[in-house]
């Protein structure tokens, strides 16, 4: 069936709607619905001039919208439980954002993939398709080893293998006393329908014998359970493929943007900030921070005009949930114990073995969660969307380079494998062609293999020169994840998008096009100060949509 445009936006509207917020929604109270970005092309007048960002302390959040009126919601930390109450605030936090292993006890060692020891307790949500087979044969073989080393993983790939071979024979050992079983069953239905009783007890006798003998060795075959899991645990580990454009040893810089802006400042962002009273660093939390004045002005700018870019550009605007969970993650790539890698809510009143609740916000993880379990028709390809809100990850950069929660904007793509390139190098042009209107000195940057995370087959990154730790700082990136994601989320397309019998897995490209809480402190350090006032320079991608007066 044939759907125009106008039908297929508001298809996905609602589906989205229905089988995404609600499930949330319902995930024991603990959900956070983002304010449209596009709000801040309203009239600045009745702005509040103090926006709030919150990490892990404190009793209540209060979100502003853009006509000064405001809502209160609970604070992450408190977590709804089973009984509808909340938990209180006390020496352990139910949001872990300290590094190092969370705290996960009775979680399986991988939601992807669930032992069939545990049938009954709680079982996977997907089927993975890791294609071992491909991956671990003669062909592929010393690749994946060379993709390992190349990027610093710790991996047995021969033991991997050698279990693998093992399972694979006691597989086919099974397989076959389950044809000999099933060829008994029919010897027992043409012995009832045959009208001869010759010889019949004997021979039923023997076939009973034989019946349960047979089923003995299947289920002996129960102990290849803990070798399957061994195998599938180790598999899901395994990196994605290496981009043939991926630099082996060393990053490699493509491009470079000379600066239009001229500066004499030399101090930092923290400086400035605390010298004209532009944030406020508090004491609620680890890097909590609020920004104020003309900031608050200048975020919403940018929060405008990048989603303006966008749209324009035939990308589809979505707002997502700040929590996924635990397979979303673990189908991305993440190690859901690491406590620098994912923000986990952890609950002290569960009595329960389900996924947990991370706080992800604007990420791969909430496009991710869209798609999942899905299979898109070709003709809604590709299928390009965009998010701008908070995302919440852990940073070991001073001040607001490595804020926990940061506002950014990342873009989404859903491709055919014939068009990964192009929508690559798409995607790479527009990221570019944004930040090459705002006249900083950018340099456009290749990531080797060993700064590669384990779902990228390769990235690039778009920085900016920090004149306070003279380093570069990203605030873009794009990056190619392949099949990755759609082998263990069951993410395919096909013409008949109700056909998933015949359905390819899908490729996925990810970008953050800017990160705005970043680019507000690069900004600030890239402006002129002076002994009695301060005010931000002009860039001309905002200029229009923002006036400011000098902080004093």
């Amino acid at each position: 069936m044939s759907y125009s445009s106008v039908v297929q936006k508001k298809t996905l509207l609602v589906s989205f709607n229905r089988n995404f917020l609600c499930k949330v929604k319902n995930n024991n109270g603990s959900w956070c619905k983002l304010t449209t970005p596009s709000a801040a092309n309203g009239s600045t007048s009745g702005h509040i001039l103090s926006s709030q960002r919150f990490l892990h302390h404190g009793a209540r959040e209060t979100v502003f919208d853009s006509r000064n009126t405001s809502f209160s919601k609970p604070n992450v930390l408190y977590c709804q439980s089973k009984q509808g109450r909340y938990k209180q605030p006390g020496s352990h936090s139910s949001l872990s954002v300290h590094s190092g292993r969370v705290d996960v006890e009775d979680q399986p060692p991988s939601w992807l993939f669930v032992s069939p020891a545990v049938a009954g307790a709680y079982g996977a949500q997907v089927n993975v398709e890791l294609d071992l087979e491909e991956r671990l044969g003669e062909e592929m073989l010393q690749a994946l080893r060379e993709n390992v080393k190349l990027r610093g993983l710790s991996m047995d790939i021969d033991g991997l293998l050698q279990n693998f071979r093992r399972l694979q024979r006691m597989q086919q050992e099974k397989a076959a006393l389950v044809s000999q079983k099933d060829e008994i069953l029919q010897q027992f239905k043409l012995l009832k329908e045959s009208s001869s009783s010759e010889n019949s007890e004997e021979t039923k006798k023997h076939l009973s014998k034989e019946l349960r003998s047979v089923k003995a060795e299947i289920a002996a075959f129960r102990s290849s359970w803990d070798l399957e899991e061994k195998v599938m645990l180790e598999a899901l580990r395994l990196p994605n493929h290496l981009h043939w454009s991926t630099p082996l040893r060393d990053t490699t810089v493509l491009r470079e943007a000379k600066s239009t802006i001229e500066s004499t400042n030399a101090l930092s962002h923290v400086e400035i900030a605390k010298n004209f009273d532009l944030i406020k660093f508090s004491n609620v939390g680890p890097k909590a921070y609020y920004l104020k004045k003309d900031l608050v002005l200048a975020e919403m700018a940018l929060t405008s005009t990048v989603c303006d870019f966008l749209q324009d550009r035939g990308y589809r605007q979505m707002n997502g949930p700040e929590f996924v969970k635990t397979p979303v993650v673990e189908g991305c790539g993440g190690d859901v114990q690491d406590g620098h890698e994912v923000l986990t809510m952890l609950d002290p009143h569960k009595t329960v073995v389900e996924p947990m609740n991370h706080l992800s916000g604007v990420s791969l993880h909430m496009f991710a969660a869209y798609v999942a379990k899905t299979c898109i028709g070709d003709s809604m390809l590709p299928l390009r969307m965009f998010g701008c809100g908070r995302r919440y990850q852990n940073s070991d950069l001073p001040g607001l380079f490595g804020a926990v929660q940061s506002m950014q904007a990342s873009l989404f793509s859903c491709v055919k494998e014939e068009d990964v390139e192009r929508q690559f190098e798409d995607s790479l042009e527009l990221v570019w062609k944004f930040l090459l209107g705002f006249g900083f000195n950018l340099r456009l940057r290749k990531v080797c293999a060993r700064d590669l995370r384990r779902e990228e087959t390769r990235r690039v990154e778009i920085d900016i020169f920090s004149p306070s730790l003279q380093q570069p700082i990203p605030v873009a990136s794009v990056r190619d994840v392949g099949d990755y994601i759609s082998r263990r989320l069951m993410v395919t397309h096909n013409q008949n998008h109700a056909d998933i019998r015949t359905a390819r897995r899908l490729h996925m490209i990810h970008g953050t096009v800017l990160n705005i809480t970043s680019f507000l402190a690069l900004w600030m350090e890239h402006s002129c100060t002076e002994k009695d006032n301060y005010v931000l320079c002009k860039l001309p991608p905002v200029e229009s949509r923002i006036g400011m007066s000098p902080s004093s």
